[in-house]
């Protein structure tokens, strides 16, 4: 073996800094720092190792999942010493990406926190898991049982119970520097995460580029590389690091009480962090970072580019000895390491640029990345060679997947500019390319704004920001100050911002709109806030065509003909303004501003009249168009392949079981998908899948993107790729729409009605049989069996919300048109929905879901009468199965063209009782459900909003009694006789106590909604105490977290003015 082996060079240097400070933590919050030497964390990690060598094979894949503490790093050290390959996992994973990672990456065991365990256990036994054990940070008791086959033990446990390690014999395992040390997994954003295996050389390498002792501060995700970076390269130094308290809640200030304590000489942070420490340093004029700990020299930014502004700022600060402050721009990947610094490229980089798609000869000096890094190079993805493959050009360089911008400075050194990612830069309507992260960095620095996402596609010309804001600016002022800023930097018109959507949610890891290291998740920002993005594309693209005249003369007047008049209508008649009525107000309007006027009233006029548009029949397929690039590559798909399904909606929840049946039935798919890339779109449905916990590689070949949108003409795809869609898809379910039971019609207008007089011309023209997916939610309130028959204009108007209106116009359409004979139609009306009966993913902010946290988190259950009964489901794959089947009878001739079906439970209505007996079954959270009346329920759950992200539904509070449900009338009927056996037994059985439990496990096991480990464990700590006091007790605890969720730029304001007082 060489003498500089992996192990064998951290062994020498644990010995040789044994009395030496090594590790620091806090035990509780408040507490002094408590510190661990070299010796300690060898002893401790020595005799961990021990046990791995001894339960697993020599070849086996540890996991490490929690927060950032002491443990974790014992955990890693000891994977280190045994010559295993350690993972680390995120704990911000959906449960179906968990069960990937660990399938994918063959774990054998998994050390976890606490907080983790739920999760762990539940991916542990999940299918295609290798996972035989489970190592808990804390002592192991009976919370934390077998699972399984998979045993339970806590560290502390093995830890107490090793003996000495024999100092005559080698206490690591020596390994060639091409074994895999760790994999790192990549953010995910756009699909499933990807493991980047770094060999023991690899990290060898890693530690030996950086020189001197350190202070470091880990606080930042470890499943990433950023934090783990931070402290092994100080470790290797002979340095310390100390290790942030784990925050309760959004306790910012924590971090900052921490800095001040171990008072690091090193830190890194993303951009958002270093612009609130700029801010509040300001504030108080803390040149000397004293908020920081006081002695911090270097300053490291990365995953994202940083002000000038912020730079210099820092650059310009000393600490108290006079000493000036460092501050490193930081840029590179996971994959080959730091490629600039301080945005000049490293020596040791070589580097080419690849043209964009379609950009021909814009610029020399501008395209993706590539590059080769020699030594410092990945070993590949695990277990993903084609993915390996693909990251790679033919000679060798790895595809970075960013845009750049590369110049030359005066002093002749070569400079990168980051201008996005290639997945995410993107192509307008009127051919100009966009990079969103370049003009995100610009437009943070207007005035009140946190963060921002910047939205644009291919089927407009505009951009549109949704902004997390301080205080409540209003979109005028916005517009103005990006306005001033674009003027400022000298962006071009198709690179300013058109439209603002205040998000009235913090972008936050939480919501899913922020990842591990702080990036935004772009298709999460999307679909959080999609009506009101293309509300606001829609009102731009409206307004473009007359954008450039003078609102004061007529539109004849200026040179509009009739010619341009019904160019202009034809994006009215999108929206059901008839099309001779846009001409007649342009040709006659006395001036192009009074024009708008009329054009807006008649399209609000319009969007307020669901019984007009009972009558939107037209189906006349769209004329050919000039070949696109998307038109040519969906023709060169589906020549290949053939006849396939057309499905809608497939990233929804209904959606992506639909999609998951008929894959598994081999079922050539093709998803109708909005997303600026076909890169994008398939990573959105592979995420979808990811979330119902049924993804398989093995689907890739059966699948099919179809860029384009509900709503828009030719559904945005543009007439030829429309029409080679049409030729290629047999049949189509179409399960895509808006639902939200708080907006009104018109907001449901666009997807529910407009959208499904799309595919009712796309049906007619490929002469597909349709399936049609709608809801009970039609129908009056009635006890009594309501018929199956489809919507008419008089249903349309007793319909009770928005919603209920658009699917109610949706079925009249479908039914006329299959009266008409334009197509072949089925109407499937769905009522409620549960989680799957085979995995247990459900919807987490449905009704159901959001009551079953209300009963766990009061800790008791309302009293009801035998007229009470529980809402009757069918899980998400019974529905699905449902739906293929349906499809299947319709493309072989069966069943009556406009028929109405209705997919629903079959089972008889249980009493609300009998669900409190089933979740007694299940035990905690539910093991003590004593009964009480309505109010003194509704009065817990009203406390529960400090302990859930999604509380009890508002309208609960209203109501004197609990409310009664399954008042709708459907009954399961004709759907049997057009369903497989199978399915129709599944229909009639509804959601049996099995598939309730299985739900029940996932949802407090992986749940977002509930914190629920957590709050389990305070209760445990509240031992002698009573149901309700501790059910107040928790809530006081969430409101002390919820009260600590603060302006960071005050709290940090705070901590400095308290050091500047100090030092006067």
């Amino acid at each position: 073996m060489p003498p500089t082996s992996l192990a064998r060079a951290f062994a020498a240097i644990m010995d040789a800094h044994a009395e030496q400070r090594c590790l620091g933590w806090r035990a509780l919050p408040g507490a002094e720092y408590s510190w661990a030497s070299y010796a300690d964390v060898k002893q401790q990690s020595v005799a961990f190792a021990a046990w791995l060598r001894q339960k697993l094979r020599s070849d086996a894949h540890v996991g490490i999942m929690g927060h950032n503490c002491y443990e974790w790093f014992v955990a890693d050290l000891a994977c280190l010493w045994a010559g295993l390959c350690s993972v680390p996992l995120s704990d911000g994973w959906e449960p179906g990406v968990l069960e990937a990672v660990l399938a994918q990456t063959q774990l054998a065991a998994v050390v976890c926190t606490p907080a983790c365990y739920a999760r762990v256990a539940s991916a542990a036994v999940s299918e295609g898991s290798r996972v035989t054990h489970i190592i808990v940070t804390e002592v192991a008791d009976e919370m934390y049982a077998r699972v399984g086959a998979v045993a339970c033990v806590g560290l502390p446990d093995v830890l107490a119970t090793a003996s000495a390690a024999d100092p005559t014999q080698c206490w690591y395992v020596e390994r060639d520097a091409g074994m895999a040390h760790t994999i790192l997994h990549t953010s995910g954003t756009t699909g499933l995460p990807k493991g980047v295996v770094y060999t023991d050389g690899l990290w060898l390498a890693n530690m030996q580029s950086y020189e001197g002792a350190q202070v470091g501060f880990s606080y930042m995700p470890l499943a990433f590389i950023t934090d783990r970076h931070t402290v092994y390269t100080a470790l290797w130094n002979g340095g310390c690091v100390g290790i942030a308290t784990a925050r309760q809640g959004g306790d910012t200030a924590q971090i900052f009480r921490d800095l001040l304590a171990v008072r690091p000489t090193v830190l890194k942070g993303v951009p958002a962090f270093w612009e609130h420490v700029a801010e509040a340093s300001r504030m108080v004029q803390d040149r000397q970072l004293a908020i920081l700990g006081g002695r911090a020299r270097v300053l490291c930014c990365g995953a994202g580019a940083i002000s000038e502004e912020v730079a210099r700022y820092f650059r310009a600060c000393r600490l108290g000895s006079g000493e000036p402050v460092q501050f490193l721009e930081l840029y590179g990947c996971t994959e080959c390491g730091n490629l600039a610094l301080n945005r000049q490229l490293l020596p040791h980089v070589e580097w080419r640029l690849l043209p964009l798609e379609g950009d021909g000869a814009e610029t020399a000096r501008v395209g993706e990345f590539v590059v080769k890094t020699g030594k410092m190079m990945f070993a590949g993805y695990h277990g993903r060679p084609a993915l390996t493959a693909a990251a790679f050009t033919a000679d060798g360089f790895y595809r970075t997947g960013d845009v750049v911008r590369v110049r030359t400075a005066a002093d002749g050194a070569t400079l990168v500019d980051v201008l996005g990612r290639a997945k995410s830069s993107l192509k307008l309507a009127n051919g100009k390319w966009v990079h969103p992260e370049t003009l995100e960095d610009l437009y943070r620095g207007a005035a009140g704004v946190r963060l921002l996402y910047v939205h644009g596609d291919a089927a407009h010309a505009h951009l549109v920001a949704v902004v997390e804001a301080e205080g409540a600016p209003s979109e005028e002022r916005l517009l103005a100050e990006f306005g001033r800023l674009a003027t400022a930097a000298g962006r071009p018109r198709h690179e300013r911002i058109s439209g603002v959507v205040l998000s009235q949610e913090r972008f936050s890891q939480a919501a899913g709109t922020l990842n591990g290291t702080g990036k935004l998740v772009r298709r999460a920002l999307y679909a959080a806030h999609e009506a009101a993005i293309e509300e606001r594309l829609t009102a731009q693209r409206l307004r473009a065509p007359l954008e450039h005249l003078e609102a004061g003369r007529s539109f004849a007047e200026q040179g509009g003909t009739s010619l341009d008049a019904a160019r202009i209508a034809r994006l009215y008649a999108e929206l059901g303004v008839p099309l001779q009525r846009v001409v007649a107000i342009l040709l006659q309007a006395s001036t192009v501003g009074a024009a708008e006027g009329q054009l807006r009233a008649e399209r609000q006029c319009t969007e307020a009249d669901p019984l007009a548009d009972c009558a939107l029949a037209e189906l006349t397929p769209p004329a050919g168009s000039t070949g696109t690039p998307a038109a040519r590559l969906l023709r060169a798909l589906v020549g290949a392949q053939g006849h396939r399904v057309l499905l809608t909606g497939a990233t929804g929840f209904v959606g992506r079981a639909v999609l998951a049946e008929l894959l598994e039935r081999e079922v050539p798919v093709t998803c109708l998908v909005r997303a600026s890339s076909e890169a994008e779109a398939a990573a959105r449905l592979q995420h979808a899948l990811l979330l119902a916990r049924r993804w398989r590689p093995e689907w890739h070949g059966l699948l099919l993107v179809a860029r384009g949108a509900l709503g828009p003409e030719d559904l945005g795809m543009g007439g030829e790729a429309w029409g080679t869609l049409a030729r290629s898809t047999a049949a189509i379910i179409h399960c895509a729409a808006a639902v939200d039971l708080k907006k009104g019609y018109a907001h449901h207008r666009r997807a529910n009605v407009l959208g499904t007089r799309e595919v009712l011309r796309l049906a007619a023209a490929a002469r597909a049989p349709l399936v049609f997916v709608s809801t009970t939610d039609v129908l009056p309130h009635t006890t009594a069996a309501a018929p199956e028959v489809a919507c008419t204009p008089a249903d349309v108007s007793a319909a009770d919300s928005g919603y209920a209106a658009s699917k109610a116009v949706g079925e009249c359409l479908v039914a006329a048109a299959a009266r008409r004979g334009d197509v072949t139609a089925l109407i499937a009306r769905l009522g409620m929905v549960a989680a799957c009966a085979r995995t247990g993913s459900g919807n987490e902010t449905d009704f159901v879901s959001r009551l079953l946290v209300g009963v766990a988190a009061a800790r008791a259950f309302p009293q009801t009468e035998a007229r009470h009964t529980m809402v009757q489901s069918v899980p998400v794959d019974v529905t699905a199965a449902a739906l293929c089947d349906l499809y299947e009878t319709l493309r072989g001739g069966g069943g009556a063209s406009g028929a109405v079906v209705h997919v629903v439970s079959g089972a008889p209505p249980q009493p609300m009782a009998a669900l409190r007996e089933v979740l007694l079954a299940f035990g905690p959270p539910f093991d003590a459900l004593p009964l009480v009346p309505y109010a003194e329920w509704m009065r817990r759950v009203r406390l529960e909003a400090q302990l859930s992200l999604w509380p009890v539904m508002a309208w609960a509070e209203k109501l004197e009694e609990f409310p009664t449900f399954n008042r709708r009338g459907a009954r399961l009927g004709a759907c049997c006789e057009h369903v497989r056996p199978a399915t129709a037994a599944a229909l009639r059985r509804g959601v049996d106590d099995e598939a309730l439990h299985r739900a029940l496990r996932v949802l407090f096991a992986t749940s977002g909604t509930l914190r629920w480990d957590a709050l389990r464990a305070h209760h445990r700590r509240l031992s002698g105490v009573s149901g309700a006091s501790a059910v107040l007790s928790a809530v006081r605890l969430a409101r002390r977290r919820a009260a600590m969720r603060n302006s960071l730029i005050l709290v940090v304001a705070m901590l400095a003015a308290v050091y500047v007082r100090r030092r006067l």
